[in-house]
């Protein structure tokens, strides 16, 4: 035995090694899979029509206009404080302003929902930023829905609620996120109670920010007409945020004392920016086509009356809309070209990839519906125009 010991050591140790050399092989066997299976097809975002090139937010300062206005209004499913540092941080970013540090006291709105004010300041320009956190309205009527959740989410946090029947892992996470986080939200809109409390917060926020004398709902009565403030404004929406602000303003406008202000504020926008965009959808439950055969007919109205009040220190053109969209964001459309007439507005569609796809299978849906202003050519589009997509990369295969 004494004599066969350093042979057995040596195939011992010759096995060993073969060994390592086969497990190294392999891992970058599969590493090189997963690599090569892993792909991002819109990693370099494409502007479609190629030729609706569009300007940014910074395009607007100059000497006669300092002063910019940005509302920021989230989409359905649940959003808190986090969304409102993520997206005021990217977008001071992209503009060159210093980046908020920490949150300002925010507003309270009409049941329940909020509106954070910044004022942020670079050389000769001020940028004057309100982000719109209605989610709250929705989340007590939501709420009931958490005993049909097994696993917590950002608003179900008691597992003792939870059901206890067995579900596979993607059909819990469509039936909980989906359907009872972000589905619920449409569907309570839809609701005449529920949409007419959203629309108080939207409308509530709106006087606070937009109008000169930083007036509230509250304070509204026969005798006091608010005045809209005289700077561009730029409005960027996620997802069903677009028809909630567009409703809000509509709905201004039927009233006598907010009447011109809606006019006015509706004059001053230079461009919706749609994030997730979802017209083409929730335009099946506005009616018919309007007498122009126009696709969308509240956009078109929105349109219309825009540029019956277009503010002087806009340019002489349509409002323009600009849509961004993911192909694997299953709540997202693109507006066809034919959507909107040329004299009610000019359409740019952005088609971006928000996270990279997997085998050609899976992109994850929510990084797909929520990551638009994360991804840098968003932000960047948005702060510096069109031009600013040609040489930009997007996120891509493991990049977070």
């Amino acid at each position: 035995m004494a004599e066969g010991q350093p042979q057995t050591r040596r195939s011992l140790r010759y096995l060993l090694s073969r060994t390592s050399a086969l497990h190294v092989w392999v891992s970058a066997c599969v590493a090189i899979w997963v690599l090569a299976a892993c792909t991002t097809p819109y990693k370099h975002p494409q502007l479609r029509p190629a030729e609706a090139g569009f300007a940014g937010i910074d395009d607007s300062f100059s000497p006669q206009t300092p002063e910019v206005d940005v509302l920021l209004i989230h989409g359905m499913g649940t959003h808190t404080e986090t969304w409102v540092q993520t997206m005021v941080s990217q977008l001071a970013a992209a503009l060159g302003f210093p980046v908020p540090t920490t949150l300002p006291p925010p507003d309270p709105l009409q049941h329940d929902a909020k509106l954070y004010r910044y004022s942020l300041t670079s050389a000769h320009r001020r940028l004057q930023l309100s982000a719109v956190l209605w989610s709250p309205v929705t989340s007590t009527a939501k709420a009931t829905l958490c005993y049909d959740v097994e696993q917590a989410t950002s608003l179900c946090t008691d597992p003792t609620k939870f059901s206890t029947d067995k579900r596979a892992w993607a059909n819990n996470l469509i039936k909980s996120q989906i359907m009872d986080d972000r589905l619920s939200d449409v569907t309570f809109y839809l609701n005449e109670e529920g949409g007419r409390q959203i629309r108080d917060a939207i409308e509530d926020a709106l006087l606070r920010a937009l109008s000169a004398e930083g007036m509230s709902f509250e304070a509204l009565s026969a005798d006091t007409i608010p005045t809209a403030k005289n700077a561009p404004l730029f409005v960027i929406s996620e997802s069903l945020g677009s028809k909630i602000v567009v409703d809000a303003l509509k709905e201004f406008e039927s009233r006598r004392q907010t009447r011109e202000f809606a006019q006015q504020t509706r004059g001053n926008i230079h461009t919706l920016f749609l994030l997730a965009n979802q017209i083409p959808i929730l335009n099946l439950g506005v009616g018919s086509r309007s007498r122009d055969s126009s696709h969308y007919p509240h956009l078109t109205e929105f349109a219309e009356a825009r540029n019956a009040h277009r503010n002087s220190r806009l340019p002489d053109v349509p409002l323009h809309v600009v849509a961004f969209s993911d192909p694997n964001d299953v709540f997202s459309y693109q507006l066809t070209p034919d959507a909107l007439l040329q004299q009610h507005a000019i359409i740019s569609n952005v088609v971006v990839s928000n996270d990279h796809t997997v085998l050609g299978f899976y992109e994850d849906p929510g990084h797909a519906h929520t990551c638009y202003l994360k991804n840098s050519p968003v932000s960047n589009a948005i702060a510096h125009g069109s031009g600013a997509l040609e040489h930009s990369s997007g996120i891509h295969c493991a990049q977070k």
